[in-house]
């Protein structure tokens, strides 16, 4: 319909004052079908460079195999995996680091913006030269958007990790990796795309009781300053955004679904399997140790905060087992 009115000559200069041309249109449509999301703009680059990106990839990249443990919000129990992970000797794993910063977080929103028609592979500094000496009459090319090739792009993101996560403590432990209560689908995908070796626990715990532990605190963020989780609203709706990511997350970076409760009150049913996953050998006796915990079982919840976390919660909690 808005096509036609375009081919209006007295319609045409009002529609491009206020909605632009019909071409910045049409390829704007193009945009928001193929790309808006982490894992759409993930697809698009496998899709268009996925063969260039194999060709550069390196042993010493291949050899990082981090293990990322995704809590679904916070008091589920993601210290404590932490802390196995360590007593294995191996992985360094850090907790919840710069995690106020969003730092994976605006890593991965990157490759929202990747589309079946940007970035322009013209504009690739490749496209410019083949030897040292075309680069000297690049000056009289159109170099507007010259802009590295795409593998210099995903290297860099690989380098931030690894300077910021691995550097520090490499001399002392052969792997990293980090545990988080604000990842969701769009970051595991993005970080098993930066790490095919790597693994991920996604920890669930009842949102009532999360909560109940939560409560004392009821001062943390999301992100710094503009996401506060002050009230059970913001607590249930972030638990039930994660809990509900986990589910579609699972399968596609092979990750193990691990419930709170069956770790610290059945370890017998995951302990073996989580072993296996992780390819690691843990210390069982740190769950019997407590460092820095609360006593949630003095907290009350008023019948107000039930209500609130069982409205937004419930369906979510019942595909994990848990009756609100």
């Amino acid at each position: 319909m808005l096509s036609k009115l375009y081919k209006v000559k007295s319609l045409r200069s009002l529609l491009e004052v206020f909605w632009g041309t019909l071409e910045a249109r049409y390829l704007h449509d193009q945009h928001i079908k193929s790309s808006g999301s982490i894992d759409k703009g993930l697809e698009n680059v496998l899709i268009r460079w996925g063969d260039k990106l194999n060709n550069y990839s390196s042993k010493e990249e291949n050899s990082h195999c981090p293990i990322f443990i995704f809590s679904a919000g916070w008091r589920s129990g993601s210290t404590l995996v932490q802390r196995l992970v360590f007593s294995s000797g191996k992985y360094f794993i850090w907790g919840e680091p710069y995690g106020g910063a969003g730092i994976i977080e605006h890593l991965a929103e990157q490759f929202s913006a990747f589309s079946q028609r940007w970035p322009v592979e013209k504009n690739f500094l490749s496209s410019f030269f083949r030897e040292k000496k075309d680069l000297n009459n690049i000056c009289y090319k159109w170099i507007a958007n010259l802009t590295p090739d795409i593998q210099y792009f995903i290297q860099s993101h690989r380098k931030f990790l690894e300077t910021l996560f691995y550097d520090p403590i490499k001399e002392y432990f052969t792997q990293w990796g980090l545990k988080e209560v604000r990842l969701g689908y769009g970051h595991a995908l993005y970080l098993h795309f930066l790490y095919p070796r790597a693994r991920f626990i996604l920890l669930v715990r009842n949102p009532l009781e999360a909560y109940r532990s939560y409560k004392r605190f009821r001062r943390w963020y999301v992100r710094i300053p503009f996401k506060p989780v002050f009230t059970p609203f913001s607590f249930a709706k972030h638990w039930n955004e994660l809990a509900n990511d986990f589910l579609l997350a699972k399968e596609r970076v092979g990750a193990f679904l691990l419930k709170y409760e069956d770790l610290v009150y059945r370890p017998d049913k995951v302990w073996d399997k989580l072993e296996n996953y992780l390819a690691i050998n843990m210390k069982r006796d740190v769950l019997t140790k407590k460092v820095g915990s609360s006593s949630p079982n003095r907290i009350k919840l008023s019948l107000l905060e039930v209500m609130v976390i069982k409205y937004i919660c419930k369906y979510s909690a019942l595909k994990f087992g848990y009756n609100l």
